[in-house]
């Protein structure tokens, strides 16, 4: 019985080893493939999940911040904040600067999820102060990540001085990952960032600069997408043969236009650049055209501003009546959400 007992237990002692070494190799596997194939490693620790409560804790916490990063770049649901400070807890004892970077960052993106806006900030706040960035296996790659998300929340907070400081460092760390591509898009948020500044001079260098270096690296449908701020602006100033150049390339570049010239959802209000456009050069009925497109998108009141200086150009009195009605209506309805944001916000602050 006693060498029934010792085999017994020696079993069970290699199939525990077994089982932990299968942990660990799932785990090393699916951190190769976050950044490329975040589903796949979502499903490799989907697949350890069940034998996750029999490893030692360091294993345990390693599975919560790859789990909790997978499922970020998914957007699947986060855990709680309060069981994810454990992790959290637990890294800032036992972890390198790069594993309490990455845990601090993705409690943050969890109160971001909340709406908590100060605590995402705090903890985003707190991961680069984690950051060894004297040290040659620096964390780069989420480095500039946690800057663009402070970027984002700080656009969506209309901080835009603020904005563009996070967005120089997200620009530098991203060239430190070796993303070029992200580098490069940096100019394009950092254009959008001063469009609420107003400063159009800085606008039109930044997207130019970010469609020279796309077209350097061969990602020419980027390219053509960095020029939207641009067009209106040309336009605005009636520089109508710079605005058509750029309008054209967008169009047949960028893919995002089918055969019948119609743009996928989501981009919708680029109809009003087209729509500026043809009034400006004195085609209203394409410029009629591409206003009404705009009425299902969420910015129905740039189509019905439209739609009323046409008919005003056309000396349609009840058609003028008729849409500045819907445009006032249409505004009124903006701004009910953009207090009601902005309420959210100075409440969250």
């Amino acid at each position: 019985m006693k060498h029934l007992y010792i085999i017994l237990i020696t079993t069970l002692l290699l199939s525990a080893c077994a089982d932990d070494r299968r942990v660990v190799a799932l785990l090393d596997r699916a951190e190769t493939l976050m950044d490329s194939l975040p589903d796949s490693a979502h499903t490799l620790l989907m697949e350890a999940d069940s034998l996750i409560p029999r490893q030692s804790e360091q294993t345990r916490m390693r599975h919560a911040v790859l789990m909790a990063e997978a499922n970020n770049k998914l957007y699947l649901p986060l855990p709680p904040d309060t069981l994810f400070q454990t992790v959290v807890d637990y890294y800032d004892h036992h972890g390198t600067p790069n594993q309490q970077l990455k845990a601090h960052y993705l409690l943050g993106c969890i109160f971001r999820n909340q709406g908590e806006v100060p605590m995402a900030l705090q903890c985003y706040e707190d991961a680069v102060e984690k950051a060894d960035t004297l040290s040659a296996d620096c964390d780069y790659n989420t480095l500039f990540r946690i800057y663009g998300q402070m970027a984002d929340v700080l656009h969506n907070q209309i901080m835009p001085k603020e904005e563009v400081e996070a967005l120089k460092r997200y620009s530098k760390y991203s060239l430190k990952a070796g993303n070029m591509y992200e580098h490069i898009r940096s100019y394009e948020y950092m254009a959008s960032a001063y469009s609420l500044l107003g400063d159009t001079t800085m606008i039109l260098s930044l997207e130019k600069q970010a469609r020279k270096l796309f077209m350097q690296y061969g990602f020419t449908q980027a390219a053509a997408h960095a020029c939207t701020i641009s067009i209106h602006i040309y336009l605005d100033r009636g520089e109508y043969g710079k605005a058509k150049e750029m309008m054209e390339q967008y169009q047949k570049c960028s893919g995002l236009f089918d055969a019948d010239g119609n743009i996928e959802p989501g981009w919708e209000q680029y109809y009003h650049a087209q729509g500026k456009y043809y009034v400006a050069t004195g085609n209203l009925d394409s410029a009629q055209h591409y206003f009404h497109k705009l009425l299902n998108h969420k910015n129905s009141f740039d189509g019905y501003r439209g739609l009323m200086h046409i008919s005003m150009k056309k000396g349609m009195a009840d058609s003028v009546i008729f849409y500045a009605q819907e445009y006032e209506k249409s505004m009124d309805t903006l701004v009910t959400e953009m207090h009601a944001q902005a309420t959210r916000q100075a409440l969250g602050m």
